[in-house]
C-alpha cells in the first residue's frame, strides 16, 4: 500500500519554528496497526501520526466527517498528541477533505478530538487535565537540579500516563534548566512540564516538556501539556482565555480557551514536504 504524507511545523506560522510532524493520509485501515510503529521509527519525527477515515474514505459531509488517528513518538504508541491532531487536522484540510466552515472528528485512543479551521490556523477541542498538589513529588526538584521548595503537582492523563508539573520562581530558570536525560527518566513517570508566569506580555506563562522514556528528551511545542497548563494558569490568573509560550529551541505558542467540555486550544501550522510513501506495508 502506498500513501501520501506531510511533514509539518505545528504551533508555529514559520517553517523550521514550532514542532515537527510527520503525518500520513491512508486510503483505507492498515491490516496490522503494529506496523504503524515500524513506519514512526523510520520517520522519526518527535509525532508520528496516522490517518485514516472512517468508516470510508472519500470526501466527508460537511461538519460529520470522522478520521481515526493514531500518535506514535519515534519509539511507542500514545494515546494523544496536541501537535499530532493540529497536523492531521492541518493535513486533511490541506487534502481537501474539509472546507473554511466545516470541522473533522479525530478519533484517538484518548477519544474524539475536533478540529475546525480558524482564520489562518486552527482550533481543537482538548481534554483538560487538572493538575493536583503532590506531596510524595516533592523530592522531584532537588533530584533534578532545581530549588528544592518547588510546588509539584500531577496530572493523571489515563491509567499508567502521568505528567509531573513543576512551577518556577521564573521565567529564566524554566528557560536555563539544562535537561539530564538520565535524570528525568529515572524521576518522572511519563513527562516533566517546567511553568512560570511569563514575563513579557505576549504570553501568559512559559513552559517547557521532557519526556525521555518514551523517546523525546525534549518536546519542542507540546499541545497535550498544554491541557494540564491551561487549567491550572487559569486557576492561578483568573482567567479563562490565556496563551501560552513553550520556550523550546525551535520555540511556538499555543492559544487556549477554558470551555465546559475541555480546553478549545488554537495554533498554526506550516507545511513543510509532502510526498508519496511507496512502501508502507
Amino acid at each position: 500500500m502506498s500513501c501520501r504524507f506531510w511533514h509539518i511545523d505545528a504551533f508555529s506560522n514559520q517553517a523550521y519554528k514550532g514542532n515537527p510532524a510527520f503525518v500520513a493520509l491512508l486510503d483505507a485501515p492498515p491490516a496490522d496497526e503494529a506496523i504503524l510503529s515500524t513506519v514512526a521509527s523510520e520517520f522519526g519525527r518527535p509525532i508520528n501520526a496516522f490517518v485514516w477515515a472512517d468508516p470510508v474514505p472519500g470526501r466527508p459531509e460537511a461538519g460529520g466527517s470522522e478520521f481515526v488517528a493514531r500518535f506514535f513518538t519515534p519509539s511507542s504508541l500514545i494515546p494523544l498528541s496536541g501537535h499530532g491532531a493540529l497536523s492531521a487536522g492541518h493535513t486533511l484540510w490541506e487534502a481537501g477533505l474539509f472546507g473554511a466552515d466545516e470541522s473533522v472528528t479525530l478519533l484517538t485512543l484518548a477519544g474524539r478530538v475536533k478540529v475546525s479551521r480558524d482564520g489562518g490556523g486552527f482550533t481543537m477541542l482538548m481534554p483538560a487535565y487538572t493538575p493536583e498538589p503532590a506531596p510524595d513529588l516533592a523530592h522531584v526538584p532537588a533530584a533534578l537540579g532545581l530549588p528544592a521548595d518547588s510546588p509539584v503537582l500531577r496530572t493523571i492523563r489515563s491509567e499508567g500516563i502521568e505528567d509531573y508539573l513543576v512551577v518556577l520562581p521564573t521565567a529564566t530558570m524554566v528557560a536555563e534548566f539544562q535537561p539530564d536525560q538520565e535524570l528525568i527518566a529515572n524521576n518522572t513517570s511519563f513527562g516533566l512540564i517546567l511553568t512560570a508566569q511569563s514575563a513579557h506580555g505576549e504570553a501568559d506563562f512559559v513552559s517547557r516538556f521532557f519526556a525521555p522514556n518514551f523517546g523525546v528528551l525534549e518536546d519542542w511545542v507540546t499541545g497535550i501539556s498544554h491541557s494540564s497548563l491551561f487549567p491550572f494558569w487559569a486557576g492561578r490568573l483568573g482567567k479563562v482565555v490565556l496563551r501560552g509560550h513553550q520556550i523550546s529551541r525551535r520555540d511556538g505558542y499555543v492559544g487556549g480557551r477554558i470551555v465546559a467540555d475541555g480546553v478549545l486550544m488554537s495554533g498554526d501550522a506550516v507545511t513543510l514536504a509532502t510526498g508519496t510513501f511507496t512502501t508502507l506495508f
